[in-house]
């Protein structure tokens, strides 16, 4: 199956399990898995902009007013801080 067809699936699923869940006062499977998405997505993102730090030179460090030390420690911390 392709990835188009895997996308499609999923929304097929995921459409099922929103119409599943009919009392409003029940938290929505749904959203917990959209909501947790959305953050693993946010601390890839953090994590590659820190690895873009990293790579920056001395030059372009000191113009946003950062050192080298700065940058390397920024790019050790782990995904989730």
């Amino acid at each position: 199956m392709g990835t188009i067809g895997t996308i499609s699936l999923v929304q097929r699923f995921l459409g099922l399990v929103e119409s599943l869940t009919c009392d409003p006062r029940i938290p929505s499977p749904l959203g917990f898995a959209r909501s947790n998405t959305s953050y693993l997505f946010a601390r890839y993102r953090k994590q590659l902009s820190r690895r873009d730090l990293a790579k920056l030179t001395d030059e372009q460090l000191a113009d946003i007013g950062l050192g080298r030390a700065d940058a390397e420690a920024e790019a050790r911390k782990p995904f989730w801080m």
